[in-house]
């Protein structure tokens, strides 16, 4: 999904948009907020939290994102093991819940285990990065379907949806954009339509996995792979009585990520919630 890093058109991050935005964002940071800051990192009950999955057990995580998860999203932690990309997902530098979603004409009801980047202040903080040694911040997102809100083991050969990881790179140095009908590489057309001009692209690196079935409109050619275990899947009660309903969920997912670009280069990606 090369598209995805440059103008977030590809299968998982429009899903991801779309069905958010039914869930009116990540909400509210009452009663449910999990901070993920230095207090998450030396809780009494581990790095992933007072009911994470990494349990009480578990080493600290080796770094935490700045800003706070708000319920009923749990914060994820995890690596990104791969020649042309190593990093640690920073502890709440991304977010996981479970929401099922209103049914529509078009579009039954879902049950579906959604990651997000996180939204702070800092989204440097996201990920600690060792290759590309350039690079500046990373994502990850995903929407993956599930049979119900419950516990167990869900694979993207079973199941629906798309997974990824992008990693933003500096404008290259010299980089001179010019031109308003054709630009030179790494550039590109912006501004209004009747008179456009070029401007840098932000470089970016891209892995990503698909299922067949996106879960919302349609088929894909299956790319990579995942395997989600759901350890607890709990009830978030201000959305019980909503047309869509979230679920916090705590678990572990591994996956194999392939380069957007089509070559053969992937990476292992391990994560827990």
């Amino acid at each position: 999904m090369a598209a995805i890093v440059h103008d977030m058109a590809k299968v998982g991050c429009v899903l991801l948009v779309a069905v958010t935005a039914c869930a009116g964002g990540g909400g509210s940071a009452g009663d449910g907020s999990a901070a993920a800051g230095s207090s998450a990192a030396a809780g009494s009950s581990g790095a992933a939290g007072s009911s994470g999955a990494a349990g009480s057990s578990a080493a600290p995580p080796v770094c935490v994102a700045d800003g706070t998860v708000a319920a009923p999203a749990s914060p994820v932690s995890g690596s990104v093991v791969g020649e042309r990309l190593r990093a640690d997902i920073c502890l709440g530098g991304a977010t996981a819940y479970v929401e099922v979603t209103q049914a529509s004409l078009a579009v039954a009801s879902q049950t579906l285990l959604i990651f997000a980047f996180a939204t702070s202040e800092a989204p440097q903080t996201h990920f600690r990065i060792e290759v590309p040694t350039e690079a500046i911040e990373g994502r990850m997102n995903g929407l993956l379907g599930m049979t119900g809100p419950t516990p167990g083991t869900y694979t993207s050969e079973s199941g629906c949806g798309s997974l990824g990881l992008y990693v933003t790179l500096p404008i290259p140095a010299g980089l001179v954009c010019s031109g308003s009908a054709t630009c030179p590489p790494g550039c590109a057309l912006e501004g209004p339509v009747s008179s456009p001009y070029c401007q840098p692209v932000t470089p970016t690196l891209g892995y990503a996995a698909q299922a067949v079935g996106n879960c919302v409109y349609g088929t894909e050619t299956p790319r990579g792979s995942w395997s989600v275990t759901l350890t607890s899947v709990d009830a978030y009660a201000p959305d019980m009585n909503a047309p869509t309903k979230r679920f916090v969920a705590h678990g572990t997912l591994t996956a194999e990520l392939l380069n957007e670009d089509g070559s053969d280069d992937s990476v292992q990606l391990s994560v827990a919630f």
